[in-house]
This record gives C-alpha cells, sequence and structure tokens, in this order.
C-alpha cells in the first residue's frame, strides 16, 4: 500500500515552496524537476517517485510505479545501515513503529556524530553543544512554547549531559523529543559552523540532511567518516527520511508551535 503510506501522507500535506524546495536539494533532481510545472499534486506524485527511486537497482526501479517500494521498506533498510538495533520484523509497519525507526536513526546519526566531535576535540567540545542547545531549549520555554514541567523535565537530562538519550521512545512526550531534536541538530550545526537556517519548524535538521548528502568533503568534513562506507544512494535515502521524519514532526505539533 505505497499510496497512502507514511511518505506518501507527508508529502501530501507540505504546504509551502520552501519545504519542496528543500526535498528537491536532498533529492539532488533540480535538473529534472521545475517546481513551477507542477500543481501541489503534482508534485506529490513526483516526489513520491524521485525518493523511492534511491531504494533499489535501475532495473528493479524501472518496472515499479511511482509508489513503490513501500516506505517500510526504504526505512527498515537505512535503520540497519546506521545500525538500529532493534527493527520490527513485522512487513507492514504501524505509524508507532514509523516515528520509532525514524527516530532510532535520527539518534545514531547523532550518537556518531558525538562520537567524531569528541575523538577529534575532546568532551568539553559535546559539552558546549550541549550548552548551546539548552540555550535553545530556554527560548523555547521563555517563549511559552513549552510549559515549565516540561522544560524541568528537559533540564535534568541536560544536566546529566545527556540529552540525546532524551530522544529515545517512550521516555517523555512526543512534542518534548521534538523540541530537544530540533535544538540539539541546530546547536551541532552552529558548533560546526553550518548555522544557515534559523531554528523554526526543524529547519535545521535539514542543514544536517543536506549537507551530509550533497558534498560530505567540503561542506561536513567533521562527519563525512560517518557515511563513508555507505553508496551515494544510501546517503541521500538518509538524509531524505531525515528530513520526512522532520516535516512529520512538523506536522503533528504545528498547531501547538503557532499558538
Amino acid at each position: 500500500m505505497s499510496k497512502n503510506d507514511a511518505l506518501d501522507l507527508v508529502l501530501r500535506k507540505i504546504k509551502t515552496e520552501e519545504e519542496w524546495q528543500k526535498l528537491l536539494v536532498l533529492c539532488e533532481c533540480g535538473d529534472r524537476i521545475d517546481l513551477k510545472d507542477y500543481t501541489n499534486e503534482g508534485l506529490v506524485k513526483r516526489f513520491n517517485k524521485e525518493i523511492r527511486s534511491n531504494y533499489g537497482n535501475v532495473l528493479v526501479n524501472a518496472v515499479r510505479n511511482d509508489y513503490e517500494p513501500d516506505y517500510d521498506k526504504m526505512l527498515k533498510y537505512t535503520a540497519k545501515k546506521v545500525g538500529v538495533q532493534y527493527i520490527p520484523l513485522m512487513e507492514s509497519l504501524s505509524l508507532n513503529d514509523i516515528e520509532y525507526l525514524e527516530r532510532e536513526i535520527f539518534v545514531s546519526t547523532l550518537k556518531n556524530i558525538k562520537k567524531k566531535v569528541v575523538e577529534d576535540n575532546g568532551i568539553d567540545a559535546w559539552t558546549r553543544i550541549e550548552e548551546m542547545a539548552g540555550e535553545g531549549i530556554f527560548d523555547y520555554f521563555k517563549n511559552d512554547k513549552i510549559t515549565k514541567e516540561e522544560y524541568e523535565q528537559i533540564k535534568t537530562n541536560l544536566d546529566d549531559g545527556d540529552l540525546i538519550s532524551l530522544i529515545s521512545v517512550g521516555k517523555v512526550s512526543g512534542f518534548i523529543i521534538y523540541i530537544v531534536e530540533e535544538c540539539l541538530t541546530d546547536a551541532v550545526n552552529k558548533y560546526l559552523g553550518l548555522g544557515v537556517y534559523k531554528p523554526l519548524f526543524f529547519d535545521p535538521v535539514v542543514v544536517m540532511a543536506a549537507t551530509i548528502v550533497a558534498n560530505p568533503m567540503s561542506l561536513f568534513r567533521p562527519v563525512f567518516w560517518i557515511l563513508s562506507m555507505i553508496k551515494a544512494k544510501q546517503q541521500k535515502m538518509l538524509g531524505i527520511i531525515i528530513y520526512i521524519a522532520a516535516l512529520r514532526q512538523k506536522q503533528n505539533f504545528e498547531t501547538r508551535l503557532l499558538s
């Protein structure tokens, strides 16, 4: 059921040209797609095809329709590649399983970045990154986007120097996880000199994903090693999945963020 699967549903909720533009970069298809030539429905169909074509080989993709393979397969394959320990065995995943795997793929990527930052610059460098993330989280609290109770939950892990573990499923609410993911990623990007986007609606994730897949040697040198053993299509798919996960959470919590 690739049509109306977890990927298709996110694409159907995209509202802005900016979001389509970021997918254009991640899919590396700017030479094939001019956004102005498509209706929103046309873009949904076209990007379904572009994204799914990163899974499998050229011969197999040639006989697939625009909605094959299932996003579930792509997600499980990518999770295995980045070292997610538990991957559900059932062929068809629930939405909870989808969000779990998207989150664990993101966590695995962050853990690899932390490992490299600590190896190259020492634990104090990562401590500074978490402090920067804490500053972003405090801004959300100061602007009444999170409650005092939610802020205290986050601060406990921040004081322990373990924000990444807070993202793991089942420990806190989905909205808190969303805020921590955004602020921590923004801090990583700023530390590495990549603070291009303001930390609004998960834009920092786009920076991480885009730089990983676009030109890792020149743009994201400190974490190039993470993906050095992964083929180009797999690199691209990782970046796309990180962004699709970001869009899903933005769509889940947009009402609260705009309140």
